[in-house]
């Protein structure tokens, strides 16, 4: 989910009705014994069953859409070096062009997360001194 969500970030889940989703929100749903968090972007009819189409900001193609049955929760919150984020329900432009290099390059996406983590590692160490 880079740049929406970054390793080392904790989110908070909030229960509600499969109903009360919308295109933009970033949601959790279990899928083959894995947890997933990807954002809505779409809702789909299959068999007169609401389902709702998701994908990671970073990645190429979308997943199988999502039954209520597998659906978990919405992220809430973001939690970032200590502090808490909504997470935004469209990306901003340097969002979606950190999503699109990630997205089409696993190196450039490897060094992204590289360069986040150790400027995180640095901030953290500047805060202590």
């Amino acid at each position: 989910m880079l740049p929406s969500v970054w390793p080392g970030d904790v989110l908070l889940i909030e229960r509600c009705d499969f109903g009360e989703v919308f295109p933009g929100d970033i949601v959790l749903y279990a899928r083959e014994g894995k947890l997933f968090a990807h954002r809505v972007i779409g809702a789909a009819t299959d068999r007169e069953e609401r389902r709702f189409v998701t994908q990671g900001d970073a990645l190429p193609t979308q997943d199988s859409p999502i039954s209520a049955e597998e659906f978990l929760g919405r992220v809430s919150q973001i939690v970032r070096a200590g502090k808490c984020d909504e997470p935004a329900s469209a990306l901003s432009f340097p969002n979606r062009l950190v999503a699109n290099v990630a997205r089409y390059s696993t190196i450039a996406a490897r060094l992204l997360v590289h360069l986040h983590v150790t400027l995180g590692n640095s901030r953290k160490r500047e805060a202590l001194c």
